[in-house]
């Protein structure tokens, strides 16, 4: 049997995704896959009305391509303000966690 790689929208994965009161994002490419997956996303949740965002971008796990950092910065801040994505630092990520750990 052929083995086919597709590569497509998870709406299973974002539903679940969803219902969570936050999703932390870190990767790379910033300026690439982590930008596309995190449009897909957005793009879920205007279409279910979700309005209030639950993401949450761990800022320093993640870079742009080169040639691209402006652009993607520019991305990142419209994000913040018309899609209520929050950034953090790895500190804070380290911290939130323990917090939720430690009850």
């Amino acid at each position: 049997e052929k083995v086919r790689n597709v590569t497509a929208f998870n709406s299973e994965l974002a539903g679940r995704l969803f219902s969570y009161d936050k999703v932390f994002v870190a990767g790379e490419a910033l300026s690439h896959c982590v930008r596309s997956t995190l449009k897909d996303l957005f793009k879920f949740y205007e279409e279910i009305g979700k309005t209030e965002s639950n993401v949450v971008l761990i800022k320093d796990c993640c870079s742009s391509v080169k040639g691209y950092e402006k652009d993607t910065e520019e991305w990142v801040n419209k994000c913040v303000i018309e899609k209520k994505m929050r950034l953090i630092s790895h500190k804070d990520f380290t911290d939130d966690i323990l917090r939720f750990i430690e009850g």
